[in-house]
């Protein structure tokens, strides 16, 4: 499924934070011991990733690796064509 922070759709950054929390800990009680969680983030701001690192670890998740993939933006409304082309993925494992 998708998250994101959209205030037409009553999520705002604090909601947004709150069902990120609520959906790693439901992830924590289904991965078995040795699993992966793979988590697409599309994402430029780097104080947005700092707090998305910073829920994970809270939650006792370990970062093994991040890849970043640049993708072309799709044309939908208004958008700034400089920005949303980067794409970071996180590969994480409980500790």
């Amino acid at each position: 499924g998708e998250i994101i922070v959209n205030k037409k759709r009553n999520m705002d950054e604090e909601k947004y934070t709150r069902r990120l929390r609520h959906i790693y800990k439901l992830i924590q009680k289904i991965l078995k011991s040795d699993g992966k969680v793979i988590l697409l983030f599309h994402e430029e701001r780097e104080e947005i990733h700092r707090r998305l690192i910073s829920i994970l670890e809270s939650l006792n998740y370990k970062l093994v690796r991040i890849e970043e993939k640049s993708m072309a933006q799709r044309l939908i409304g208004c958008r700034d064509r400089k920005l949303g082309r980067k794409l970071k993925i996180y590969i994480l494992r409980i500790r």
